[in-house]
């Protein structure tokens, strides 16, 4: 999905739903975007996805999931089945075992974030938006050891720039003591009294 810079909200409504309004700028600009548009009893429903006048939005796809309720229960044991296990959590990461007979979808309640970064096995992987502002991303079947680990966003730049700037002050000042020192050898010493 992409659409235009700014502030811009974009409204999803279900009839008979509910309307959930999203930041463009947050959550919409990316590869891709899942929006929980809330329960409705079983039927036929029209989705509709409205603009402020004057704002650009374009889909490059678009899928519209409904649940049979009466199975509910079902579903949400099956999809417990297929949570991460044996949890460890530390400052900045998290790290869990995932066991899937087929290939899943693995659901995360951590805000998205660009920080994040995951790997399945080791190897890096995708992290998706969810629900406009939590993560997801796709595990193939079978036992795979899944960790999401932190890195605030323009940390190494920053880090980078500092390193610089220190070393500019260091010269700097070596730059200062230096010329003090030939001006006060160049003063006469007899105009020092």
């Amino acid at each position: 999905q992409e659409a235009g810079r700014g502030e811009t909200w974009v409204y999803f409504c279900l009839e008979g739903g509910q309307e959930r309004a999203v930041r463009m700028s947050s959550s919409v600009n990316s590869r891709a975007a899942w929006v929980n548009l809330g329960w409705v009893p079983a039927g036929e429903y029209t989705a509709s996805i409205s603009l402020a006048a004057g704002q650009a939005f374009a889909l490059t796809g678009l899928e519209l999931w409904g649940y049979d309720m009466t199975d509910y229960a079902a579903h949400a044991s099956a999809r417990a089945e297929t949570v991460l296990q044996n949890i460890v959590v530390d400052t900045n990461s998290v790290a869990g075992l995932l066991q899937t007979e087929k290939d899943t979808l693995l659901f995360l309640s951590i805000p998205y974030s660009e920080g994040w970064h995951v790997t399945v096995d080791g190897v890096p992987a995708a992290l998706q938006k969810a629900n406009s502002m939590f993560m997801a991303l796709e595990v193939p079947a079978g036992e795979h050891v899944v960790g999401l680990y932190y890195i605030t966003p323009g940390l190494k730049a920053g880090c980078v720039m500092t390193a610089l700037g220190g070393v500019a002050l260091l010269v700097q000042l070596v730059w200062y003591y230096r010329s003090k020192r030939r001006r006060s050898a160049q003063i006469p010493a007899e105009s020092v009294t």
